[in-house]
């Protein structure tokens, strides 16, 4: 389990993967030409400038149609440039620069023009339920001191989006680690059978993803202490993010 000081280094990696994402919204809105490569080139320097150290990964920038695609790096060879009206998913993970640092993980959508179609607003609000439940039914079980199974939270979380349910091609969440932000310790994934333990923090990234179309994912981290309280250390979207330029 975390030591105290490892808490409140997950605690200020999450708090700046915020400003990080917010420079992102304001670079996007302030430049030309840009590219998924060169809003991923700006991530990197500002996590980099925020003392922030992620893996060998690099941070995911997907637009329109690579949205769709759960696990999408672009690189300097193959990638999207942005146009109006582009749906934009950002997943961005880093700790702090020390030794034994906990990760902080968290995704955020955008959408690059004067106002979303209903259609996306519609589908990641959805996503954003499901996020919502499956946080709700964390907190209810452990205030009960009942355990929280992450197979079950999958199932939970399946259940919701019924016919949609074969888009729901991710994991529901992941413990967070200090070498990766993957950690040791199993947290809300179709596989585990076995209760999530205290003292971590985790991820609860539900998602629906429609092949060559687009995808949503809304990401969060979420401290369990102890005792089973929970509190959620990232920022938590509520609505699309509108990046108005026109």
């Amino acid at each position: 389990m975390w030591k105290a000081v490892q808490v409140q280094e997950h605690f200020e990696a999450a708090k700046k993967l915020g400003f990080v994402k917010n420079d992102v919204a304001k670079y996007i809105r302030d430049s030309i030409n840009l590219s998924e490569f060169s809003v991923q080139s700006f991530v990197i320097k500002k996590i980099n400038e925020y003392g922030l150290k992620m893996d060998t990964h690099k941070p995911i920038v997907a637009f329109g149609k690579s949205s769709s695609f759960v696990h999408y790096f672009p690189n300097r060879k193959n990638n999207r440039k942005l146009k109006k009206d582009t749906l934009i998913l950002l997943d961005i993970w880093a700790r702090l620069n020390k030794a034994k640092a906990p990760y902080a993980d968290m995704t955020w959508m955008f959408y690059y023009g004067n106002k979303a179609p209903e259609k996306l607003e519609n589908y990641f609000k959805i996503v954003l339920n499901a996020r919502d439940l499956a946080l709700s039914k964390l907190k209810i079980n452990l205030k009960k001191g009942e355990p929280v199974i992450g197979r079950e939270m999958n199932i939970l979380v399946k259940n919701y989006f019924g016919k949609l349910e074969k888009n729901f091609k991710h994991s529901l969440g992941h413990s967070l680690g200090t070498v990766s932000p993957h950690g040791t310790y199993a947290g809300f994934h179709r596989r585990n059978i076995k209760p999530i333990a205290l003292g971590l923090a985790y991820t609860i990234e539900p998602g629906l993803y429609f092949t060559n179309k687009f995808g949503f994912r809304s990401e969060i981290d979420v401290f369990v202490d102890k005792f089973g309280n929970v509190t959620v250390t990232t920022l938590k979207q509520n609505k699309l993010e509108i990046i108005k330029k026109f």
